[in-house]
This record gives structure tokens, C-alpha cells and sequence, in this order.
């Protein structure tokens, strides 16, 4: 066990304009906190907060970043409508 997810939240005209969120798997009691059980799948609560939010209807990118513990990387994008 061990690696990390990184989460990062880019929201064109918002202030900060980016936020990014770090889940840590550096142990099974580590990885088990963001397990949900019920839906076999992990769950990443993000909170971001603005200064200014991006305008209704704008498009926000979410990449989210798996690091293995040998330091190998996989990554995908999506985006959403805010």
C-alpha cells in the first residue's frame, strides 16, 4: 500500500482560479477513510471556496492524479458546468 491522489479543481475567472486537494494512501486505515464500502468506489469530498466564484453556466476542469508507491503516475480530466 502507498501513493497519493491528487485532485485539482481549475475554475476559469473564479478567485483563486484553482484549488487543488491531496488525499493520502499511505496505509490501508489511510485508504479505508475514503472508501465507501456500499458503492465499492472511493469518494473525494472537495470544499472549494472563493473569493469571487466562477460565473453560472462557465466550464470547470477536474484532473485527478493516482501516484503509486513506486512514483508512477496515471491521470485523467473532465470537465462540468457550473
Amino acid at each position: 500500500m502507498g501513493g497519493a491522489i491528487r485532485v485539482v479543481l481549475e475554475a476559469p475567472g473564479a478567485v483563486p482560479e484553482a484549488h487543488a486537494y491531496d488525499f493520502m494512501l499511505r496505509s490501508v486505515e489511510e485508504a479505508e477513510m475514503h472508501l465507501d464500502v456500499t458503492l465499492r468506489q472511493y469518494v473525494l469530498r472537495i470544499d472549494p471556496s472563493w473569493a469571487t466564484p466562477p460565473a453560472s453556466g462557465s466550464t470547470l476542469t477536474v484532473r485527478v492524479t493516482l501516484t503509486d508507491a513506486s512514483g508512477a503516475t496515471t491521470t485523467a480530466m473532465g470537465s462540468l458546468r457550473w
